[in-house]
């Protein structure tokens, strides 16, 4: 095994899933020419991590609300509006676990209002927790005692995510 060093220096211990190198992974590839846009992680967990694999998506009626991903994306055309393609700035590539996923559209996702990036392709229907506990009118509890549950309160309406 030969680790080849990636953009910034580094090397590690793991194979490129993309161009079966050693020593990086795709988002630290010198090799790779297509980076559009920003960049941000997903990292779903309740109970799994949830990788993509073809056939088994997470059902398009759910909404994962996920405490550390860095956007919000949706897969379902039901629950996005005004949907419109992106400027090459506002484009988002996610790396996971599983792949590489590309956003270059956006939309409105109609439960909270919020500007979210939208493929049909994507995993699951994900909001940020910090997103939506960003957005004006909204407050976040969560009591471990209490229920496993975390309960966004929003217009008189509470939207609980079960654990």
């Amino acid at each position: 095994m030969i680790l080849v060093p990636g953009c910034d220096g580094t090397s590690i211990r793991m194979r490129c899933w993309t161009r079966n190198n050693w020593g990086r992974g795709f988002n630290n590839c010198p090799t790779v020419k297509d980076r559009r846009g920003r960049t941000g992680s997903s990292s779903v967990q309740i109970g799994l991590i949830f990788s993509h694999n073809e056939g088994a998506d997470v059902p398009e009626s759910w909404v994962l609300l996920d405490t550390c991903s860095t956007d919000s994306v949706a897969k379902s055309p039901s629950m996005v509006t005004d949907v419109k393609q992106c400027t090459n700035d506002k484009c988002l590539t996610i790396f996971t676990n599983g792949r590489t996923q590309f956003f270059e559209e956006k939309g409105w996702f109609n439960l909270f209002s919020l500007d979210v990036h939208f493929n049909a392709k994507s995993m699951a229907n994900i909001l940020s927790m910090k997103d939506v506990a960003n957005f004006p009118g909204v407050r976040v509890t969560y009591d471990s005692q209490k229920e496993r549950d975390i309960i966004v309160h929003y217009k008189e309406h509470l939207y609980k995510f079960k654990e």
